[in-house]
């Protein structure tokens, strides 16, 4: 696909996407492998759900040229309107299934840096938990400190910049 789209702008229409990214419908050009039709078992396909199978044939329908397998003013006019109506709509929906797999592609991806971030959020918060731990400790025995030792009229003592930015978050909590 020639346009990179948005995923977050998923309320578009297909048509509109399509539009968008300069869409245009093959010019059916191909020839029918006759052989290969003939063993075709359309109940067969529809019974096992058979996409796969489904997806081989679908080159041939959508490539077809009515006009190089049959004398087309033989052919009722509505069966050539219909053949190649539904020519155009499987060239649309191949279009349509490449979007949204561009757009799985897309979420996969996000959702894979996303998890990344969230991992590396953990490990942060379980550092600051720790942290935080460490500098509850230290205000323990500080605190035992100041008890135990003898009164002095104006007591001083450095104290790191992260016990004492902890302290003020403490008392503002």
């Amino acid at each position: 696909m020639s346009v990179i789209y948005d995923f977050v702008n998923y309320n578009r229409s297909f048509s509109q996407l399509a539009k968008e990214s300069n869409f245009t419908f093959n010019l059916y050009r191909g020839r029918v492998d006759w052989k290969k039709l003939e063993v075709v078992e359309i109940d067969r396909i529809v019974r096992d759900q058979d996409v796969e199978l489904l997806n081989i044939y679908m080159d041939s329908v959508t490539n077809c040229n009515l006009d190089s397998e049959y004398d087309v003013k033989i052919l009722d006019p509505n069966f050539i309107k219909l053949f190649r109506l539904a020519q155009l709509l499987i060239d649309f929906l191949i279009h349509c299934k490449k979007y949204l797999e561009h757009c799985i592609k897309v979420a996969h991806e996000s959702l894979q840096a996303s998890n990344k971030e969230v991992e590396l959020l953990r490990k942060q918060l379980q550092a600051r938990k720790s942290e935080v731990k460490q500098l509850k400790k230290k205000v323990k025995e500080v605190k035992q400190q100041l008890l135990h030792s003898p009164r002095v009229s104006n007591p001083t003592f450095q104290v790191s910049f992260h016990l004492l930015s902890y302290l003020i978050e403490q008392k503002n909590t």
